[in-house]
């Protein structure tokens, strides 16, 4: 079956969904499970869009109701993330396949750094990755495009826009970002054999001594537009060739 059969596009607030549904032609709107959906064409691609609402859990439900009523051919999550690396910039997009949940790592900054290093260990031990593994093909692919990309780990939070606590090693382990919705979504992608792929945009850093305490809305938007060209770009140039 073609990638390109039946794409579902995910984004967890409506702001980061603006310009995905601004670019959409043909709408039409469904109800899944009480969570509305947009049908449509993106550059000509059948597409839906919709909000997954923010966090694992309401992502993870969503991403459930979408695939058992609408069975994607490939689901694709544009959005907006925090950069956990000094050379991944404001406005850069990250795009993995490759995700991972920190859920049960304690979040608490006194916690004693040897008990944290062992949790951490055994999380990474549990990583959600697509069968397709694209993110490093597509960034090579488009390596001279106008949107700095990069192609690696993104880290899972429950904590906006940054976990008050995170251990040395997700630095030193080149995780390159942190989100919120990106690691369910992968496990529930996987758990139902559909191939996926993640598109945030950097709204703010992360790393030690550069944590944003806020993220504006203009970042917000700004970022979301990033991932948006660049979802629209990997939709129209590079899944045809897949």
């Amino acid at each position: 079956m073609s990638l390109l059969n039946n794409i579902a596009i995910f984004s967890a607030t409506e702001h980061e969904q603006q310009a995905l549904l601004a670019a959409l032609t043909q709408k039409a709107t469904i109800t899944i499970d009480g969570c509305t959906v947009i049908k449509g064409l993106l550059d000509g691609t059948p597409c839906t869009i919709s909000q997954t609402g923010v966090g694992q859990v309401n992502a993870a439900i969503h991403c459930t109701s979408v695939i058992k009523a609408y069975r994607p051919s490939f689901i694709i999550f544009c959005a907006i993330a925090g950069s956990l690396q000094p050379d991944v910039k404001l406005n850069d997009v990250v795009i993995s396949d490759d995700t991972l949940s920190t859920e049960m790592l304690t979040l608490d900054p006194n916690f004693n750094k040897e008990a944290a290093d062992i949790s951490f260990a055994s999380l990474t031990k549990v990583r959600h990755t697509s069968s397709l593994q694209l993110a490093k093909k597509i960034v090579d692919q488009l390596k001279d495009y106008s949107i700095k990309l990069h192609a690696g780990l993104i880290a899972c939070s429950d904590y906006f826009p940054a976990p008050p606590y995170l251990p040395d090693q997700y630095y030193q382990q080149r995780i390159l970002a942190v989100d919120m919705e990106s690691a369910a979504v992968a496990q529930t992608c996987n758990r139902f054999d559909v191939p996926f792929l993640i598109v945030r945009g950097m709204s703010n850093f992360v790393y030690p001594q550069h944590g944003d305490a806020t993220v504006p809305d203009d970042h917000i938007t700004s970022s979301a537009n990033m991932a948006t060209e660049v979802t629209r770009v990997i939709i129209k140039d590079i899944l045809p060739t897949i």
